[in-house]
């Protein structure tokens, strides 16, 4: 049994007393609380695979707490439950594990069960194949150790000390190692081999990094660092307090005045939109904070991306350090774009002064999937472009600025040195390699204006407005000017060596000529000389650029990481996931993050929100979501019964917490909205202007299934699983997707019409099943695109058609999840013009619940449809039956209306039976 947990602890602790039996039993450390890893190592492999383990330990988390340590501790143990079904699951699954890697070596440090490894890379074969699976590790990974390759979760019970589990504590990128391919790992215990150099491979279980950053957030010994005043509001949350906005300032006063005049209908935002910006913009611009908190209502095509957005830009705008969060890099890139789409718009337009770089996305790039145009805000590539173009000591600012400024001063000496080493290299005998003075001032010149135009670029785009003053960007916006102009007079000018000789001997004085200077091209008059050009604009770059070099300084930093924290503290709006927020509780900032808005909140487990909401400074909160829409992910039953998945989105509307409700849906066409908004919005919900134009409807196809919004019943479907038996299928209703999604695409070739297709399920098997029949024949096409997901990889998306696979075909009505009323709105919400759901009527409404209003609703608007009713989907459910060897449903088909044009005449019940008992059916095209 566990180390941190004895067998005869009782069974009814609650979170406070478990938090202090979570102690370590030794005595030096008894008063250290574990981590959550050193947990997960002291659970044997029947511990792991012990599903009650933790049953009655796990409390019912309440919605309303007596202390920070009543509040902390309510959600450890569900955390530890969930910990531990995410490693039994993963166990469970350690034959089909795909990430692993052979060890090269694996050496002990000086450290007790610190390892450092070394992983071979893959060998390829002709074919591109490698011998295993490459697996890269990162920090957190739990990882299983083995002598072989993975083949079954046996293997790790074949003797008594074969179980060993480790965690990657520092990667390849995290630590500087001679060997690319090496890592420091911690195991659960002591390698009992003598040799280390023995085959060993790593096989990669899953990744702990979220966990441990909400274990750490719940450590109340570090919490009492961190920010409470949220957490304590949290606490003693009372909805009869109403938030009540005290006068505002003069400056706050005339911000919002100019602010939401300007911006709010220049944004074309409906009047809840509205609202919601002037009412969250008030919550700063209040002195009243008995209730910090805000809670925006944003149900599905609302609207709620671009409310978010434009009131990022209000608070950017007004200079508020604003934190936003969300559950996942998907939602966090959504808003991110958004927000920078209407930035360089506003930009364009001169709208007010701040730069690119007051904005900042951080995060994992490979997940975030960062393109071209949002490299620009993402941190790691602002940091590399910084450190090269500006902070190196050789190509950076004060080198560049420095060099131009010698150039300027002094072309004639630089040339006499120059002419020395040429004529030392040939031996005083070859002239004609001697450049002219005119050629080497323009190539030298041209070199570092190149420069220096480069970096300059790179501050006024990628350094926060915070950091550079206003006149600065202007007077480096008017150096970029005269830098060309300068280049033109040279390489335009008809001047002797020594005529441009003796200009660059001359001396420039300063002169408050400069400060007059605003349009570099105005000052140099037509009737001018192209000498006195050239001394002019000499005169004013060199006046220019010393200005520069005196007032703006650059911090000394030579590294990646310092560049990024040099960013992340000067930044006006930072994006990132809940989860990677806890970086930023290391970061001391110049200015606090007052502002904190999480996207999609009701997706997001309330202990993990405190990750964010901990952060130094923060004042002010807006939760947006929509708790009738997915939840967050658990795995473990007891800690989902426990209520661990539950938003403190949720928690708060649950407790009275007033929402600001966003109430026209611009997505959906009527007839879709019509069923969510009547169930889960209690008609609450307006249709927008664009959906309720007679254009918004469409007929992709022809027949009466093919309308906005069809249940098309199928009731030979059967739902089966998958080989692993973990997940559902149902064939039938698999091949009658994929046979729509082709009628689809015909007529797209018809019409090249773009359409956007999505096929949705709530179960992974069946996901795999309809993008095995889709295919890949689609991806190339120009006009037509399908995806085919599961609820949860739709959550935020929309398609011009959606159909809904329910997979659930049998005769006792058993929905399991489908009866989720968050995942059937989900899934229900997704579609533009056209949602067609298919499913067994028999099997949905045999109970009552959301699927049996949905289908007495279908009915009574005439959107209910049998698919035996029309040809080619009858003919499709033939076919799949015969392939999935569904004999029963194929002897009973006489309801099938099969044409009597088919190229196949349909043999008879006998025949079939005939058929299959003398195994002559095993080519089943043969009947078509």
């Amino acid at each position: 049994m566990s180390r941190y947990w004895s067998s005869d602890d009782e069974d009814d602790d609650s979170g406070d007393d478990f938090l202090k039996k979570l102690r370590l039993r030794d005595k030096k450390d008894k008063n250290e609380k574990p981590t959550l890893v050193q947990i997960m190592f002291s659970w044997s492999l029947s511990d792991v695979f012990n599903r009650d383990l933790f049953k009655n330990k796990v409390q019912k988390i309440p919605k309303t707490f007596t202390s920070l340590e009543h509040y902390f501790g309510s959600f450890t143990t569900p955390l530890i439950e969930e910990t531990h079904e995410d490693l039994r699951s993963s166990l469970q699954a350690f034959s089909h594990a795909s990430s692993y890697a052979e060890l090269h070596s694996i050496e002990q440090t000086k450290t007790q069960l610190l390892y450092s490894i070394v992983v071979k890379i893959p060998k390829i074969d002709d074919d591109g194949n490698s011998g295993y699976v490459s697996y890269e590790p990162m920090d957190s990974d739990i990882f299983v150790l083995t002598r072989t390759k993975p083949k079954h979760v046996s293997d790790l019970t074949c003797n008594a000390t074969s179980y060993i589990i480790g965690c990657v504590v520092r990667n390849k990128d995290s630590v500087e190692n001679v060997d690319p391919n090496q890592y420091v790992v911690k195991l659960s215990r002591q390698l009992e081999t003598k040799s280390y150099r023995e085959s060993y491979f790593m096989v990669f279980l899953l990744n702990m990094t979220t966990s441990i950053r909400i274990w750490k957030s719940l450590d109340l010994d570090l919490a009492t660092k961190r920010n409470m005043c949220i957490i304590n509001k949290l606490l003693s949350y009372d909805s009869s307090v109403r938030s009540v906005s005290s006068p505002s300032s003069c400056s706050s006063e005339n911000f919002l005045e100019v602010c939401l005049s300007d911006y709010l209908d220049r944004f074309e935002l409906n009047g809840s939109q509205k609202s919601v910006v002037q009412d969250c913009l008030s919550m700063r611009e209040s002195n009243h904070t008995d209730n910090p908190i805000k809670l925006i209502w944003g149900p599905p095509g609302t609207g709620k991306t671009k409310t978010t957005s434009t009131l990022l830009l209000a608070l950017l705008q007004s200079g508020c350090r604003t934190l936003t969060c969300a559950p996942t890099n998907t939602a966090v890139v959504e808003v991110a774009s958004r927000l920078y789409k209407l930035f360089k718009v506003e930009k364009s337009m001169d709208k007010f002064n701040f730069s690119t770089g007051d904005i900042i996305l951080f995060g994992n790039s490979a997940r975030m999937k960062i393109d071209e145009d949002l490299s620009q805000i993402f941190l790691e590539h602002r940091a590399k472009r910084l450190l090269q173009k500006c902070f190196m000591h050789i190509t950076g600012w004060k080198h560049t600025v420095g060099a131009m400024i010698d150039l300027l001063e002094n072309a004639g000496s630089q040339y006499e040195c120059y002419v020395v080493e040429v004529m030392k290299e040939n031996d005083k005998k070859d002239f004609a390699k001697v450049e002219t003075f005119n050629e080497f001032v323009l190539k030298r010149y041209r070199h570092l204006a190149n420069k220096l135009e480069e970096c300059v670029e790179v501050i006024c785009k990628d350094l926060p407005s915070s950091f550079v003053p206003w006149m600065v960007f202007k007077y480096m916006n008017i150096c970029v000017d005269l830098l060309k102009i300068f280049r033109n007079f040279l390489i335009s000018a008809s001047v002797s060596d020594e005529d441009l000789g003796e200009l660059f001997q001359s001396t420039v004085e300063e002169t408050n000529e400069l400060l007059l200077f605003v349009d570099s091209s105005r000052c140099f008059e037509e009737h001018l000389s192209i000498k006195a050009k050239l001394r002019k604009c000499r005169t004013f770059l060199l006046q220019l650029v010393r200005k520069l070099s005196r007032d703006f300084n650059l911090p000394n930093i030579s590294d990646s990481a310092s560049v990024q924290d040099f960013c992340l503290k000067n930044a006006t709006v930072i994006f990132c996931t809940a989860s990677s927020s806890f970086s930023l509780h290391n970061i001391e900032m110049l200015k606090p993050l007052k502002f904190l808005i999480v996207d999609e909140a009701a997706q997001l487990k309330e202990c993990e929100s405190l990750i964010p909401l901990q952060i130094s400074g923060i004042e002010n909160v807006v939760l947006i979501g929509d708790e009738f829409q997915l939840p967050a992910m658990v795995k473990s039953q007891i800690s989902e019964m426990a209520g661990y998945g539950r938003s403190l989105f949720e928690r708060l509307s649950s407790l009275g917490q007033e929402k600001n409700l966003l109430n026209i849906q611009y997505r959906m066409h009527p007839s879709i909205s019509k069923f969510p908004n009547s169930n889960f919005y209690e008609n609450r919900i307006s249709d927008g202007e664009n959906v309720l134009v007679t254009s918004y409807l469409r007929q992709y196809l022809s027949g009466p299934l093919y309308g906005p919004y069809s249940f098309i019943n199928i009731e030979r479907g059967k739902e089966g699983t998958d080989k692993h038996g973990r997940s559902k299928k149902n064939m039938i209703e698999a091949a009658v997707a994929a046979q729509i999604v082709e009628k689809l695409f015909k007529a797209t070739e018809r019409t090249n019409q773009k359409l956007s297709v999505g096929v949705v399920s709530p179960y992974t098997a069946q996901v795999f099943a309809i993008n095995e029949k889709v295919g890949k024949k689609h991806d190339l096409s120009n006009y037509f695109s399908v995806k085919v997901r599961s609820i949860d990889g739709f959550q935020g998306s929309e398609e011009d058609i959606i159909i809904f696979s329910t997979v659930r075909s049998n005769k006792t009505g058993s929905l399991g999840f489908l009866t989720n009323v968050q995942r059937t709105n989900v899934a229900l919400t997704r579609a533009k013009h056209c949602l067609w759901i298919l499913g067994n009527e028999a099997t949905l409404s045999r109970n009552e619940n959301i699927w049996s209003e949905l289908i007495c609703d279908a009915k009574k608007r005439s959107c209910f449809h049998n698919a035996d009713k029309d040809s080619d989907l009858s003919e499709t459910i033939f076919k799949a039956c015969i392939e999935s060897d569904e004999l029963d449903n194929l002897l009973n088909m006489d309801s099938l209306q099969i044409s009597k044009t088919k190229r196949f005449d349909r043999p008879s019940s006998s025949n079939l039976r005939q058929g299959f008992a003398r195994g002559k059916l095993k080519e089943k095209s043969r009947f078509f």
